[in-house]
């Protein structure tokens, strides 16, 4: 029991701010924070959701503590910077790899308290990781995957990426890219991986052709059904004649060639 004129620090714990005397070794707040190491562990975890406002909403209910967003988000952020050179090391993978591995990777842009950033996110997982919903039509799901994630420039965010995919060159075709045919991954993967394989993300695709339907059509129904025909020869690698579905629709100029540009660029990823 410590005297109360020795008291001098104050940290924030799951059991609300307690006292700590000087003298005592707790009171060396951990890296620098003024909570418990339990708390700051569990403020960090909930400081991965959506935002730290949730974060903090979700800190009072619990455990009926009132923690500032702005402390949650320090301490998200200084545990990140943390961790992020160890999230840079190479995952421990088969020293021969086999089987089919696939590769998934995209950009988007983030709206960050500096403004909006580029952000690029990858994801590789094994075809033996993809399984079947045991509920009936419910598709499946992919068991295991290794992400990578970088806010900043395709230049560095690659950088981290290969550092994880490198072990996989050795694949081959049985290396399976899938990318919305953005030209900064085409220039990557044949940069890097010019033996890998090839595939023009299907759904991307057909998000281009829908867009001529929608221009044609003005009923969701006529749309819908006027669809389903480039669908099914897409998936049976019949462009040509999804090129001449497109080609016999009374639409802009502009935008069926826009819609032709970006299936010929990717002619040789979809089959």
């Amino acid at each position: 029991m410590c005297r109360l004129t020795d008291v001098k620090k104050k940290m924030t714990t799951r059991y609300g701010q307690i006292q700590i005397a000087n003298s005592e070794s707790f009171s060396q707040h951990l890296n620098g924070f003024g909570i418990s190491p339990y708390l700051q562990e569990k403020l960090v975890f909930l400081g991965q959701l959506d935002g730290y406002d949730q974060a903090a909403q979700v800190a009072q209910t619990l455990l009926g503590i009132r923690i500032a967003p702005s402390q949650i988000y320090r301490l998200t952020n200084h545990y990140g910077a943390a961790i992020e050179a160890d999230l840079d090391q190479p995952v421990a993978t088969d020293q021969s790899p086999t089987g089919i591995v696939y590769v998934q990777a995209d950009g988007a842009m983030l709206l960050t308290d500096d403004g909006y950033k580029e952000n690029k996110l990858s994801r590789i997982f094994r075809a033996t990781d993809l399984k079947k919903s045991p509920v009936a039509d419910r598709g499946g799901y992919i068991e295991a995957s290794l992400f990578t994630a970088h806010l900043g420039t395709a230049l560095d965010f690659t950088a981290k990426f290969r550092v994880h995919l490198d072990a996989y060159k050795p694949l081959g075709a049985d290396l399976v890219f899938i990318s919305d045919g953005a030209v900064w991954l085409r220039q990557l993967m044949k940069t890097h991986y010019p033996e890998a394989t090839l595939i023009l993300d299907f759904w991307h695709a057909m998000s281009y052709i829908g867009t001529v339907g929608v221009a044609a059509y003005r009923t969701q129904k006529s749309r819908d059904e006027w669809i389903e025909e480039p669908h099914k020869l897409l998936l049976n690698s019949e462009l040509d004649a999804v090129l001449g579905h497109i080609k016999a629709l009374r639409i802009k100029a502009g935008l069926r060639d826009s819609v032709y540009s970006y299936l010929e660029a990717n002619r040789d990823r979809m089959d």
